[in-house]
């Protein structure tokens, strides 16, 4: 809910007219709104799908377009964000009546309202001194990650080193091991058939 509103009316014809202005400050947002009483004969003019918008221009000259707004007991209101209030300046309104079944749109005429300079100030403060200190605490954690990463990328690359130097130097090469002793011939036995079966006999 807004904390000071803008108060206007719109007459029968669509004549849009500031009635009351409070102060408004540059980057103020949500807490300025307006308020516009709708003539009934003006309502009773209108289609009965129509939906009705706020357009704003800023000082700086960007237009932005609210979202449809209810009619409640005559009175269209929304609140204004800081982009219409990001620049100090006369700033304008227009309420736009749109209905889609039909094709029909009318618009009002344009109101202004001003918008008084602020200091704007940007502060490490202003952030919050929480949200500092968890940032803080990310920015050492990343930065000890980093040194931990370092430190291990240098022990993996002495470690490549030393393992090089001792393939190079033929430290994983065995030495060729010693022949074996050739075995004895072994005996050559004589084999002769008796009563159907085969032997075999080796001279001492």
């Amino acid at each position: 809910m807004a904390l000071k509103n803008i108060v206007a009316h719109m007459d029968i014809n669509g004549i849009l007219t500031v009635d009351k202005l409070p102060d408004i400050n540059q980057g103020e947002n949500i807490s300025v709104g307006i308020l516009t009483v709708a003539d009934e004969g003006f309502l009773a003019k209108q289609p009965a799908t129509a939906k009705y918008y706020f357009e704003f221009e800023s000082a700086d000259g960007q237009k932005f377009a609210t979202a449809p707004t209810v009619v409640q007991d005559g009175v269209l209101s929304c609140t204004i964000k800081n982009s219409v209030l990001c620049s100090c300046g006369e700033a304008h309104v227009q309420i736009v009546v749109a209905d889609s079944v039909s094709d029909y749109i009318f618009k009002s005429s344009v109101a202004c309202f001003y918008v008084s300079q602020s200091i704007n100030a940007v502060d490490k403060d202003f952030v919050g001194d929480d949200l500092l200190l968890q940032l803080n605490n990310i920015i050492d954690d990343m930065n000890s990650l980093k040194e931990k990463i370092q430190k291990q990328s240098v022990q993996m690359q002495q470690l490549s080193d030393d393992l090089h130097t001792k393939v190079n130097n033929g430290f994983f090469v065995g030495e060729k091991g010693e022949k074996g002793d050739r075995g004895e011939k072994g005996e050559t036995p004589t084999l002769f058939l008796q009563d159907g079966v085969l032997y075999a006999e080796y001279q001492n």
